[in-house]
């Protein structure tokens, strides 16, 4: 009886060996998953920066694509009428405050504001009619001036001025 008295002492003091030995193997490795996590949670941060920067680079890009658009789409109407350029030419940059304010320097961001201001007041005061449809038709010849058609063509040379005027600007900032 002794014998198995000892025998179960020695086995549960070798069970309780193994029980706190692999208790501390789990420890161990639940630092090291820890670890790892915390690793991959710089990373992750890391990236998710990089990805913010890229993004916003290509916002920007972006933006600079539609100034270049808009002043293209401007300065046809000089010479000749180009609605269909007009209509499809965006009217508004899509983006919110809080980018423009990321990807641009205040310089940039108020030349931004004023460029799409007068964009849109051209529009409004050369291409909408009053019921604030795209129009197609414009009266008088391109040599008049108080005429539609040549109201248009003078005001579309006035705006393309300015706005490359505002495109240089821009350009200096970079």
């Amino acid at each position: 009886m002794l014998i198995i008295t000892v025998l179960l002492l020695c086995l549960s003091n070798l069970l309780f060996i193994i029980l706190f030995l692999h208790q501390r193997k789990i420890r161990q490795e639940l630092f090291t998953i820890r670890k790892n996590v915390e690793e991959l949670r710089v990373r992750t941060n890391a990236f998710d920066e990089y990805a913010e920067r890229k993004l916003l680079k290509e916002k920007r890009a972006h933006l600079f694509l539609l100034v270049y658009q808009i002043r293209e789409a401007v300065a046809k109407q000089q010479k000749d009428l180009h609605p269909g350029i007009i209509d499809t030419t965006p009217r508004s940059h899509q983006l919110k405050d809080s980018e423009l304010i990321q990807m641009l320097n205040s310089d940039e961001l108020i030349i931004i504001q004023k460029y799409f201001s007068a964009y849109n007041r051209y529009i409004e005061g050369q291409w909408l009619n009053s019921k604030g449809k795209m129009k197609t038709i414009f009266r008088g010849r391109p040599q008049d001036l108080q005429s539609e058609l040549g109201q248009l063509h003078h005001t579309s040379k006035l705006l393309t001025q300015q706005l490359d005027d505002w495109i240089f600007q821009l350009n200096s900032f970079s």
